[in-house]
């Protein structure tokens, strides 16, 4: 085991034991030290290895043809086999750059380079995937996710109107449905702050004082459902909602807890929370490719 994995699996463990070490046994604070530099490797490497969002939503799934048992080939140098290793019944080589897939659970293996330096910069490394992932690999040199996304991006966007959508959108003419989920919605409001205090002058009526500044804060206007159709975009909320036609959408900006859309002839910008929005990105990119 690499001591980055040690650290990982254990860092909880050494983060509590330094604390405990440094509060109740001051004579071992030298070894308290160790376990708290310990336990901050193995968080720093915990969240480096899982910054990369590589899921789907439910509902996609892989094709037949990597929906395998075993691998395919190597999905690193893409042209060695995957072997057992001869002593470690959990433990995978390549024959030809000698990555090593060691086993997590009954379809998944995590992949090391740590002895192909050919390979050191791989994308995909200290991955823990599933077979048919790491086969989708081998075969296009992409997961799942990235094939998807780059399919949407190019127009090729999902038309789920004959499953059940919980929409409570009404299709028009010709419209279908794409996408939906729960979701948010935030606008930019004025925020003035005022330099100086102020003086009242009456019970309730304040003057302030000094100069005033204002700026935009994006803030929390309802919630609701989100409904992507291949010609609209709409936001139906309990107290407010918004039917934007994506002809209308000059850009749309993404952020890590949702996106931003600016809209011809308004002013403000409308923000809209979603659990993934590089997806939501994709199917809007994609379904604007289609509008005349």
């Amino acid at each position: 085991m690499e001591i980055s994995e040690f650290c990982i699996k254990t860092r909880w463990w050494f983060l509590i034991g330094s604390f405990i070490i440094f509060l109740f046994i001051s004579d071992l604070s030298f070894f308290g030290l160790i376990m708290l530099v310990l336990g901050i490797i193995g968080f720093v490497n915990h969240s480096s290895t899982n910054r990369t969002n590589y899921s789907l939503p439910a509902g996609f799934d892989y094709p037949d043809k990597v929906k395998k048992d075993d691998f395919i080939k190597c999905p690193v140098c893409q042209k060695g086999k995957i072997k057992q290793d001869n002593e470690k019944q959990n433990i995978k080589n390549c024959d030809n750059c000698n990555a090593q897939f060691k086993k997590t659970n009954d379809s998944s293996f995590k992949l090391s380079i740590k002895n192909c330096e050919e390979y050191k910069d791989y994308q995909y490394a200290n991955c823990d995937f599933s077979i048919s992932e790491w086969n989708t690999i081998a075969l296009t040199g992409k997961t799942l996710r990235e094939n998807t996304l780059e399919q949407f991006r190019k127009g090729d966007v999902p038309n789920i109107s004959d499953q059940k959508v919980n929409s409570p959108v009404t299709l028009k003419s010709n419209e279908h449905f794409v996408w939906g989920e729960q979701s948010q919605l935030h606008e930019p409001r004025a925020v003035r702050n005022y330099g100086g205090g102020s003086i009242r002058v009456a019970k309730g009526v304040r003057i302030h004082m000094g100069q005033a500044e204002s700026h935009h804060e994006m803030r929390h206007i309802d919630n609701g459902f989100l409904t992507l159709t291949n010609k609209r975009l709409i936001f139906s909320g309990g107290q407010r909602s918004s039917n934007i036609d994506i002809r209308k959408i000059m850009n749309i900006t993404i952020h890590t807890d949702g996106f931003k859309v600016n809209i011809e002839n308004r002013q403000k910008p409308q923000f809209f929370s979603t659990n993934d929005s590089e997806f939501w990105n994709a199917l809007l990119t994609g379904t604007m490719k289609h509008i005349n």
